[in-house]
């Protein structure tokens, strides 16, 4: 008797592409060179099929047990269900006798292995309404098997050549799948991911655990379950392996919070060691410099790297720039873009022009006409993490800091803008919402005719497909008129001290070569733009064609080669590592003024409250 094994494989829908996959499946010969395959399902339907995928020269061969199949190429050995009425069978067509039919064939196999009648399974493609209307309500495969196995603790894999995928959630809403995303859940799966590589050969698998939220949650920004669950799913996982085998070496590299990395950096500088730090790491602008004057022995500079350094704005420098030295090759950009509904302002008799290079008053008198009209705000933002004063205080190249303490009190400029985001809400400009969700769905929900924000707030605007063509960006408003540029977050690359001997000059290279404006800098940031929607700061990396391409969705302009073009020109402003701490306050500040509170009041309240945070 053959030693290879027999491999159950149902057929799937019968009103559906089973039948003619499994067909073709069969038509390879190498097919019976790895297994004995028999298919569970309906004869009546395989011997349909035949001539509509042209294998007419094929047999069909009815079984009622899988002893009685012959397991000869040419020849279909179907363990025959005989569940389709063919007079009642409507190809491309849902119906709940499909439906019953494919979970029964389903069922069938898991039964038949279970009886160590078949030593593997394989399902066909089956329509999940179908079944359902049929009363087995499943949201997919993997349920049925978990069910009808007595298994517990499951999840589906995705297996290509050496990339396996294992999930968290399966088959349910995208509301429920971020409810599912819990702690213990994310390390059962951890667990089960780890036990099946290892039971399918691999002796040491790397597991890679992704974010939920955009950017993983940034620090808490996008939200809070990659901190409160994730990663600690993640750091419990290798504490269970350190106890299993506490000689292992287990390294976790997180490489979407800052927050991680940070972490690391204070702990092999507190220790002296830098050995488990990465060669290069991805810092945020806002944090470096706090970083490199705490731990200056942490970084390696790379003031010698063969970087023409005149090819960045002087505002993204600034942050990777220490003591006249470079330490970091700015990435990503975060330049401020004001997006504009062209129609809704054509709508009103003005044009992108007229909003361009304007002062915040003339801003505030065409946002009330757009709001009477249109019934939508000329800007929003979210008033949780409110981000408008630093970027309307950098537009007119004035610091929220000033020789490193807060520059509040005594500010006149801090004061002119906060009485207009004053008068902006009480005049139906701006709207701010209570928290991020909210900030995003006006836009999603078409309430707003403007947004001005990172350049990374581009995806949020493209997500509404009817919008498409009606948006273009420009520059900001400013007290005085000017057209106003900003930056709104942003990192930049950092060779750490773990980086040693000739990996120093090794690193170098390649990072001038490719993020420095380098050969292959217009390769690297075009392939960043297209895949992952990096904008660069490289402005010669900005001049590529791919940059000066026209974009769809905002009415065919180059926005790309815009946003790198306004992005040298911001102006640069002194930095604190308390950014995120005195944008909170301002944020508190800007509700009380609405409330009622005096502006000048507000204002000393939030420089005692910065003044006494960063004393701590």
């Amino acid at each position: 008797m053959s030693e290879k094994k027999i491999v159950g494989i149902t057929m799937g829908d019968p009103a559906s592409i089973g039948p003619e996959i499994t067909v073709k499946a069969f038509a390879d010969k190498s097919l019976y060179d790895l297994c004995r395959p028999l298919v569970v399902g309906d004869a009546c339907v395989m011997e349909a099929v035949l001539p509509i995928v042209g294998h007419t020269d094929m047999k069909i061969n009815p079984v009622k047990d899988v002893a009685d199949a012959k397991f000869e190429y040419g020849t279909i050995d179907v363990l025959d269900m005989g569940l389709v009425d063919m007079d009642q069978l409507k190809r491309g067509e849902v119906s709940a006798m499909c439906g019953e039919a494919a979970f029964q064939y389903v069922a069938k196999v898991i039964n038949l292995a279970l009886e160590h009648k078949v030593d593997a399974t394989v399902t066909n493609a089956f329509n999940k309404e179908a079944v359902n209307l049929a009363g087995h309500h499943y949201s997919g495969h993997t349920e049925i098997y978990a069910e009808m196995t007595g298994t517990k603790n499951y999840t589906m894999m995705l297996a290509h050549e050496n990339l396996r995928v294992v999930h968290v959630s399966t088959h349910v809403s995208l509301r429920e799948a971020c409810d599912r995303v819990k702690k213990q859940r994310v390390l059962d799966v951890i667990r089960i991911a780890d036990k099946a590589c290892k039971e399918l050969g691999i002796k040491e698998p790397k597991i890679g655990v992704a974010g939920l939220n955009p950017h993983s949650g940034e620090h808490g920004l996008f939200g809070h379950e990659e901190i409160d669950e994730i990663i600690p799913a993640i750091e419990a996982a290798a504490e269970a392996y350190k106890e299993k085998n506490p000689d292992a070496k287990i390294e976790i590299i997180e490489q979407s919070q800052s927050k991680d990395i940070e972490n690391a950096v204070t702990t092999a500088a507190e220790a002296g060691d830098y050995s488990n730090l990465p060669d290069i790491v991805l810092f945020q602008d806002h944090y470096i410099q706090q970083y490199q004057a705490n731990y200056p022995d942490a970084w390696q500079d790379v003031d010698d790297a063969d970087i023409d350094w005149s090819d960045f704005g002087s505002e993204k420098l600034s942050f990777s720039t220490i003591d006249g030295k470079h330490y970091g090759v700015p990435v990503d950009n975060g330049t401020v873009v004001f997006a504009y509904r062209v129609d809704l302002l054509q709508e009103c008799g003005y044009t992108l022009d007229d909003v361009t290079g304007i002062t915040w008053d003339k801003f505030i008198e065409i946002g009330e006409q757009v709001y009477n009209k249109t019934g939508k705000y000329l800007l929003s933002m979210d008033g949780s993490g409110n981000d408008l004063p630093y970027m309307m205080l950098q537009a007119e190249g004035v610091s929220q800091f000033k020789d490193g303490k807060a520059n509040l009190v005594g500010n006149e400029t801090l004061e002119k803008i906060l009485d207009v985001i004053e008068r902006m809400q009480e005049k139906n400009v701006l709207l701010l919402e209570n928290d991020w969700d909210g900030y995003t769905n006006d836009i999603q929900k078409d309430k707003v005719a403007g947004v001005m924000n990172g350049n990374w707030i581009i995806p949020t605007i493209e997500k509404v497909d009817e919008n498409s063509g009606k948006w273009e960006i420009t520059s900001m408003p400013t007290l005085s008129g000017e057209e106003g540029y900003a930056s709104n977050g942003g990192s930049s690359l950092y060779i750490t001290a773990n980086c040693k001997g000739d990996k120093v000059d090794l690193a170098k290279d390649f990072l001038a070569y490719t993020f420095g404006g380098g050969e292959g800098a217009i390769d690297t940031y075009d392939n960043a733009l297209r895949n992952g929607g990096v904008i660069t700061t490289c402005i010669s990396a900005g001049k590529s064609d791919v940059y000066q391409e026209g974009v769809a969705y905002f009415n065919d302009q180059p926005i790309y080669a815009k946003i790198v073009e306004m992005g040298a020109n911001v102006k640069t402003v002194e930095q604190s590592d308390y950014h995120y701490t005195l944008r909170e306050k301002l944020s508190a500040a800007i509700t009380n003024i609405h409330n009622g509170t005096s502006i000048k009041d507000a204002i000393q309240q939030t420089q005692d409250d910065i003044d006494f945070a960063m004393e701590e």
